[in-house]
């Protein structure tokens, strides 16, 4: 690559961290430099010659790619690197790729003002996070920067072959590992920390020169917790060791609590903590914890190191099973909020806190990854993606796939999701969720896996008017790909948060050609495969399904089937029957509407309620209050309520208020009350109740909240 840079013209905003305004970001940074020991005197050199340096002078060098470790030091550099761009007056812009996603336009989008700026300093941390823009980077968006730009990039794998050995690249750019400190450096940083001279010794023979393995032994030692003396070696029960050394000297409970939620959720907000520690100062306790030596933080939030969360979240498993129970709770509560209200590019990455917080229990790790690898990212499709999707499943499923493939192509191109290499942007998988409302003959005809889903519905309880099928028909990966992987992740991911939002959903089929070895996950997850599972290009396809009406995506997420749990039932015991006592009732219209007409007889019997199948349905299960004669009343009465409010003295509400809710009357005695003729009192009651019934009706059919 040439000193001289094409200049591309761009304006816009700077789009920094999406977490953190470019104000709270520097200040975090400048933190690092002003409270942290750095060291990497040759690094920092190198950073300093490139940033003085003329564009023509042999000391510039344009990019500078650091890699080493998880706890090497990286971030850190950058801080300092930060700063020193910034006492020279140059612009700094920060990219931390664990932020993004990796798509192209989202680096452009966020490297921006590196675009349009003269001598901007580009920062870009955590690049293993979006590593398959790679040869995009290099080849595509590098030669995009004004000339004098100088870039840093941060990330635990070193750039590769291709990238080092292009001739073009020789003069301009420079690899650089970050080992363990030097002693003399670990020795300063020890200093630094504030632990007294006659502890480093012992210190230093166990954390060795590993950044984040001094700065916790650090705050163990200057503390005096007795640990003079110690011999261990550097290895990850003596970190375990540190940190709970650590947890015990935090400066409350409350921000010990802190950071058991933190270790227990993926990511922790403010708002998280707030939820989850209602009587403590959720702001101060989020500020505490993202300056803890390993706490890292991205725009979702922030998190511990591996090492923080595996000992926090054993350590309180352990020490109080109750506790650690009851902090799940309060999690889970806030988690599954936000699943249910995400939508767009937001719904895949909530659906992934979810799952997180069951990563313990021993079985959910076996088929889930949680590793964002980015090589990948998920995309709409676009028109020229059809060709390639075609080819993409004739090789991975076979030629009679590929042609149904291409019919919903053709047929519902909007149920398709890709998922795209980052560097080259073509697709590697693609999902395909189908919203069907009835059977269509050419849907039928066309392909034989969505017959088999629709013919399992008509068997076995059909969909009532207004209700939808949905078909998880593709979850297509490359050629030879089988089994668990970060790709996988993403389209059941996608398939789990369109359980929650699909409206009006009766069935619900997830299709594999692989599924034998994902029956018991799915199982687990009340998923259960049925029986008629069609053959296409000779290979037995397995269908997965469940009725959201006999158990609802609310059921389906209450902790009290133990779905998904921590610690929760042996997945092996077959979970659908521990959800199946829960099940509601799928009633016709015609048995629903009866149903509606004999509680408001019984409406002051509480026996004879309590035993009216609308107990079992919808509307009444998810209403609060576990007494069902009570709910079923207060149902009623709110359903009748919103009919006229009273307006008029022979209005339906008034009719069912005389009849039915103020006290058991006879029709005659009801008529008479009103001062209404016998025959006009009747047909008006008849339209009250049918009105009621409708009410309930369309709340039945879409999945209502609470009253």
């Amino acid at each position: 690559m040439s000193a001289t840079w094409a200049m591309k013209g761009r304006t816009g905003p700077m789009p920094v961290d999406a977490s953190l305004s470019s104000v709270r970001l520097a200040d975090r940074l400048r933190a690092a430099r002003s409270h942290r020991f750095v060291g990497r005197v040759e690094e920092v050199a190198l950073f300093r010659d490139s940033l003085t340096a003329a564009v023509d002078d042999p000391d510039f060098v344009p990019v500078i790619f650091l890699h080493g470790q998880g706890g090497i030091g990286k971030s850190t550099l950058l801080g300092r690197f930060w700063d020193e761009a910034t006492e020279a007056g140059r612009p700094v812009v920060y990219v931390k790729g664990r932020t993004m996603t990796p798509s192209p336009r989202a680096m452009e989008d966020a490297a921006l003002e590196a675009l349009t700026q003269r001598h901007a300093v580009l920062l870009v941390d955590d690049f293993e996070r979006c590593q398959g823009l790679e040869e995009w980077f290099y080849q595509k968006f590098l030669p995009q920067l004004p000339l004098g730009a100088l870039v840093v990039v941060a990330g635990r794998q070193p750039p590769g072959v291709r990238w080092r050995t292009d001739l073009g690249w020789r003069n301009s750019l420079r690899v650089v590992r970050l080992d363990e400190l030097p002693v003399g450096d670990a020795v300063e940083l020890l200093r630094s920390e504030g632990v007294p001279a006659e502890l480093h010794a012992p210190v230093l023979s166990f954390a060795g020169g590993s950044p984040v393995a001094l700065r916790l032994s650090a705050e163990v030692a200057k503390r005096g917790t007795g640990q003079r003396g110690m011999t261990w070696q550097p290895d990850r029960d003596v970190i375990a060791a540190l940190i709970r050394h650590l947890v015990d000297e935090v400066p409350s409970p409350e921000h010990r609590q802190a950071l058991e939620v933190c270790a227990h959720a993926l990511t922790t907000t403010e708002e998280l903590l707030a939820h989850a520690l209602p009587d403590a100062d959720a702001g101060e306790l989020f500020d505490w914890l993202r300056h803890l030596p390993y706490i890292q933080f991205c725009s979702a939030g922030v998190f511990p190191h591996d090492v923080v969360r595996d000992v926090l979240e054993t350590d309180l498993r352990w020490r109080d099973p109750a506790g650690y129970a009851d902090l799940h709770r309060r999690v889970r509560a806030h988690v599954v909020a936000r699943a249910r209200t995400a939508g767009g590019d937001d719904l895949v990455p909530a659906m992934f806190a979810f799952t997180h917080l069951h990563r313990s229990n021993g079985f959910v790790s076996r088929f889930l990854t949680w590793r964002a690898t980015g090589d990948v990212y998920e995309d709409y499709l676009r028109e020229e993606d059809h060709e390639q999707l075609v080819e993409l499943t004739r090789g991975a499923e076979g030629e009679e796939s590929a042609a149904i493939a291409g019919f919903w192509l053709a047929e519902r191109p909007e149920a398709f999701r890709v998922l795209r290499n980052s560097s080259t942007d073509r697709p590697v998988a693609f999902s395909v969720w189908l919203e069907l409302d009835e059977p269509d003959p050419r849907h039928l005809s066309a392909d034989p896996v969505t017959a088999a889903c629709w013919e399992h519905c008509r068997t076995t309880l059909p969909l009532r008017e207004g209700e939808r099928l949905a078909v998880a028909r593709f979850l297509v990966r490359q050629e030879g790909v089988r089994g668990p992987s970060p790709v996988m992740d993403i389209m059941l991911h996608r398939v789990f948060g369109k359980f929650l939002h699909a409206k009006r959903l009766g069935w619900s089929y997830i299709v594999l050609s692989d599924g034998d070895a994902w029956r018991p996950f799915f199982s687990y997850a009340d998923q259960p495969a049925i029986d008629q599972a069609p053959s296409v290009d000779g290979r037995p396809h397995s269908l997965f399904a469940h009725d959201w009406r006999a158990v609802s995506s609310q059921q389906w997420l209450r902790p009290s089937g133990q779905r998904l749990e921590p610690g929760g039932l042996d997945p092996q015991s077959g979970l659908r029957s521990a959800s199946s006592a829960n099940e509601l009732a799928v009633l016709p219209r015609q048995e629903f509407d009866a149903a509606v007409r004999d509680a408001f007889k019984n409406l002051h019997q509480a026996d004879l309620l309590s035993a009216n199948t609308l107990a079992r349905t919808r509307i009444i299960a998810h209403a609060p209050g576990p007494d069902a004669a009570a709910c079923i009343r207060k149902v009623l009465e709110s359903a009748a309520e919103s009919l006229d409010a009273g307006s008029d003295p022979h209005g339906s509400y008034q009719i069912l208020r005389v009849t039915y809710l103020d006290a058991r009357r006879s029709q005659e005695a009801a008529a008479a009350r009103l001062n209404m003729p016998y025959g006009t009192y009747r047909r008006r009651l008849q339209k009250a109740l049918t009105e009621v019934s409708d009410r309930l009706w369309t709340r039945e059919l879409h999945d209502p909240a609470p009253i």
